[in-house]
């Protein structure tokens, strides 16, 4: 799982009958930067980027840096009418024991300012590392930015 490039690959989905949570670590995310902005600009024209480009920019300015050996959480999810039965942390568990067993030391998520799943990531031993926040973000997301949340393995 953590050491796929290819996203798809780096995902753990929970469910019997059908999915009911996912979680996706490791490579495969692709992070929104300034560089990929100016690529995007460079690939599509201005007229694309008249649209997408200030959601684009405005996205690649809360976007955290994750410390050396850190591994990302870039997706985790249960959908709504599982939530509160464990799948989460089961789903977090997994991510953790597959992060130690490869000589990892601190798992890493940015969740967005006004997410109210912040407490359970607390709970789970996650402390705000930093945070992130942009008035056009927040314009066009509807949060402020995002928080930078680290736990130590």
């Amino acid at each position: 799982m953590i050491e796929s490039t290819e996203g798809w690959k780096s995902m753990v989905v929970a469910g019997t009958d059908e999915p009911v949570g996912l979680v996706q670590a490791g490579g495969g995310f692709l992070a929104m930067t300034p560089e990929i902005a100016d690529f995007a600009r460079g690939v599509h024209g201005s007229d694309f980027m008249a649209f997408l480009g200030p959601p684009l920019e405005a996205m690649s300015r809360v976007q955290a840096s994750y410390p050396p050996r850190c591994l990302r959480i870039s997706e985790i999810h249960v959908a709504p009418d599982h939530q509160g039965r464990g799948i989460g942390t089961a789903l977090l568990v997994h991510v953790a024991d597959s992060a130690r067993v490869r000589g990892i030391g601190q798992l890493g998520l940015q969740t967005l300012t006004n997410n109210p799943a912040r407490k359970v990531f607390e709970a789970w031993g996650f402390e705000v590392a930093d945070t992130l926040e942009d008035s056009e973000f927040e314009a066009f997301a509807g949060a402020s930015g995002y928080r930078l949340m680290l736990r130590e393995l």
